[in-house]
């Protein structure tokens, strides 16, 4: 049944020196014109927005694992990155990446009786070429679930970004160089090899 439905937009912010984004931020919505989720098989969704601008996001998960809610590290560019990584591709308005390098994580993933996407949530961070410069963006096809930028912890990093989304840590302190906050590190008992007290 599609009697309750969520909200559709596309949320994209681009750092200064990012190719695919030029540096812009953007914003569609179902009134700018087409928003359009699909499967790919079962290892992925695909994501197309065509208006005045056109955009094509891709999601995927390693091989042999079906594309669910959770974190996907380390991905590569879709459909070339090796089997064990999640493969991630935006691209649009006449730009791609040949080579990049991401994050993505999944909010919210469930499909309809016939297999087509009846609700997506997916945040993501792209780097082009090797670029340090990033492009952040959210995702949302009908759905239900928590809105983009989310700050859980309310220290000023929304969760896309944070190192350590589930505790306070503003200046991101990460000194054994893990990418798990130090915040996170303590809590969770693992290990430093540095001093705990620089959070």
């Amino acid at each position: 049944c599609d009697s309750v439905q969520g909200a559709t937009y596309i949320l994209m912010e681009s750092e200064q020196g990012d190719y695919i984004g030029g540096g812009r931020d953007y914003l569609y919505t179902l009134a700018d014109d087409f928003i359009l989720a699909s499967p790919i098989a079962s290892r992925g969704v695909a994501v197309l927005f065509s208006g005045e601008d056109w955009w094509f996001f891709d999601f995927v998960a390693p091989s042999g694992r079906t594309l669910a809610v959770g974190p996907y590290e380390n991905a590569a560019r879709y459909p070339f990155q090796s089997p064990t990584q999640p493969g991630l591709s935006v691209s649009g308005e006449g730009r791609g990446c040949n080579t990049l390098r991401g994050r993505f994580v999944v909010l919210e993933l469930a499909y309809k009786p016939n297999g087509d996407i009846q609700s997506l949530a997916v945040d993501f961070e792209q780097h082009c070429e090797g670029a340090s410069a990033a492009l952040f963006g959210s995702v949302h096809f009908n759905s239900m679930s928590i809105p983009p930028g989310l700050d859980l912890d309310d220290d000023g990093v929304i969760n896309i970004i944070d190192n350590c989304p589930g505790l306070a840590n503003p200046n991101q302190a990460d000194c054994n160089d893990d990418g798990v906050g130090d915040a996170c590190s303590i809590v969770e008992g693992t290990s430093l090899d540095c001093n705990i007290n620089s959070i």
